[in-house]
């Protein structure tokens, strides 16, 4: 299951990694940050930042050309104890104008667009269409009697509203499948007003504290209400 476990390794440089845990080993590893240009190359390419973003599989490299890549930033002690995160973070900041994705005009919208690529890689669609309108958010279900209650729920909060069933039945549908298919719970429903009181019912039916506080922030990210 995806995870958002990014960690903000750089303010100045607005870098970010994570451990991709849904890779099949534990030695891959995510990064994102911003690149200030020189006044050269700015002038040449219109661009003020570049945004830098790259997977890192610790398994591509030998002992070898590890070594090499943290000389260039660790003496020897420091590196018999760094860590694999640390590692990749190296070889990330290394390679990083190699991987270059976006650019942009200030610091402000380099950010942006960083914000933009974390909850991405994080927020999934139903299925592959990208412009499908419904966004989920995995969280974690460790128990049957959750994913019981949270459709209980729902089922609950369509029914009450003044709709006909084959209005909502279908994003219902979509709500159930991504549920017991993706532990993913759906954000944004079209057919049910999430106010105070439904927002606050959805959350306790979320078991984990930090699955809760990711809701109200993916609800934020993609332009809706989070307060109760």
């Amino acid at each position: 299951m995806k995870a958002f476990n990014w960690i903000l390794t750089d303010v100045d440089c607005c870098q970010y990694m994570r451990n991709v845990t849904e890779a099949k080993t534990h030695n891959v590893y995510e990064g994102v940050q911003l690149i200030e240009y020189p006044d050269e190359l700015s002038d040449g390419i219109g661009y003020q930042y570049g945004i830098a973003h790259a997977v890192v599989d610790l398994d591509d490299y030998t002992a070898e050309e590890l070594e090499d890549i943290l000389r260039g930033y660790y003496d020897e002690l420091e590196r018999t104890f760094i860590s694999d995160r640390i590692k990749a973070e190296c070889v990330f900041e290394t390679f990083a104008l190699e991987n270059i994705d976006y650019n942009a005009h200030s610091r402000e919208g380099a950010e942006q667009i960083i914000q933009k690529i974390l909850w991405e890689n994080f927020l999934i669609r139903n299925g592959a269409d990208l412009t499908d309108k419904y966004v989920f958010m995995p969280i974690c279900i460790e128990a049957k009697q959750v994913l019981v209650n949270l459709l209980k729920l729902f089922d609950e909060l369509y029914g009450n509203t003044d709709q006909e069933l084959n209005e909502w039945a279908a994003e219902f549908q979509v709500l159930t499948r991504m549920l017991i298919h993706h532990n993913a719970l759906l954000l944004n429903p079209v057919y049910l007003e999430v106010d105070k009181r439904t927002l606050l019912d959805i959350l306790m039916a979320i078991p984990c504290q930090r699955d809760r506080e990711l809701y109200m922030d993916a609800r934020r990210h993609i332009g809706l209400k989070a307060e109760i």
